[in-house]
């Protein structure tokens, strides 16, 4: 017998031009969970209880909590008193004395 320098053939990979449906992630963004659903019954009970195929939007770095809104609120509460105060301050008539209040 003589040695075969023959190779077997190779089979090329498949590759396929769509993805399969499932399983597919849902999003729910008030949440911000996520949830995989397995077939088409699954993936409509999860829309009905608040998931949807786009993803939450990104939390923006910028945005403030809920306890840094109300120590704002505070802030412009305190700051609108003081500009209330000086306003009538500014009103009252020059005592003996002292310049008048003058518009700038």
């Amino acid at each position: 017998m003589t040695p075969t320098t023959e190779q077997p053939a190779k089979t090329p990979p498949v590759f396929t031009d769509k993805l399969p449906e499932f399983p597919f992630l849902m999003y729910n963004a008030e949440t911000r969970t996520t949830k995989p659903a397995k077939d088409k019954e699954e993936k409509d009970k999860l829309a009905g209880e608040g998931f949807s195929e786009d993803p939450y939007p990104a939390e923006d770095p910028d945005a403030l909590t809920p306890a840094e809104v109300a120590e704002l609120q505070k802030l412009l509460a305190k700051a609108a008193k003081a500009l209330a105060k000086l306003g009538k301050e500014s009103e009252k008539p020059a005592q003996e004395g002292e310049p008048a209040n003058q518009p700038a």
